[in-house]
């Protein structure tokens, strides 16, 4: 229901709708607070609450995958993956449908931010991000990297989503979101695992890894995942 331009019911992760009139993108709200607004998606004009990065990278992003406690179980279904789950004030994924209304509508741009346990941050930019249908099986797209944190996805351009319940990597032996506790766009498994069990470890494959931040499977404390449309 709508009262006075304002959202006064709760989204699909359980977040009041409470800006005022939706906008077409993070980089059209008129402000520089980070904070949950309301936008609406795709051709249909589908109404959606996201957590917009007015501050960091110039502004303008929408965040898809925020972890930093562990407080959210991240090895989920495929249904669970689609729709979302978590708390946009908290943990969170934001969902691969809403992904791919998002940058099939137009052409978007990614920032993968991580951390790990001893405090070596990094970051990595991709200067083009898709994700296609759910009949694709929400294969990734990516463009061209540059940043600090190495390019941990490179193996992971053109590969399909998996989870523990949709095998869609390339490792005959096995589901690789079963053996890695987590889900992801694995190939043969992974470089790059950012929905793995959050754990605090140097040398487990099935925590949250960025190899190339250390050239290692330490695990990452912090990661935030979020895209930009390009103008």
């Amino acid at each position: 229901m709508w009262n006075r331009g304002c959202f006064t019911k709760l989204d699909k992760l359980g977040n009041k709708l409470n800006r005022i009139v939706p906008y077409s993108s993070c980089m059209d709200v008129p402000t520089t607070v980070s904070g949950t607004y309301g936008l609406q998606v795709g051709p249909q004009r589908a109404r959606l609450s996201v957590y917009c990065e007015q501050i960091a990278f110039g502004g303008g992003w929408v965040v898809f995958q925020h972890r930093f406690n562990g407080s959210v179980d991240f090895y989920r279904t495929w249904d669970e993956y689609r729709e979302g789950f978590g708390s946009l004030d908290g943990e969170f994924w934001l969902g691969l449908d809403y992904l791919h209304r998002l940058t099939s509508a137009r052409p978007h741009e990614l920032i993968v931010e991580v951390r790990n346990f001893f405090g070596d941050y990094g970051y990595a930019h991709y200067d083009q991000f898709t994700i296609e249908s759910e009949s694709e099986q929400y294969s990734l797209q990516l463009g061209k990297y540059n940043g600090t944190a190495g390019d941990s996805m490179i193996a992971h351009t053109n590969m399909k989503f998996t989870t523990k319940d949709r095998d869609n990597d390339l490792n005959s032996f096995g589901n690789c979101a079963e053996y890695y506790q987590g889900a992801w766009w694995y190939d043969y498994c992974s470089h790059a695992n950012l929905n793995g069990i959050y754990q605090n470890t140097t040398d487990s494959w099935n925590a949250m890894i960025w190899y190339f931040l250390k050239h290692d499977s330490r695990a990452m404390a912090y990661s935030r995942m979020m895209i930009r449309e390009l103008k």
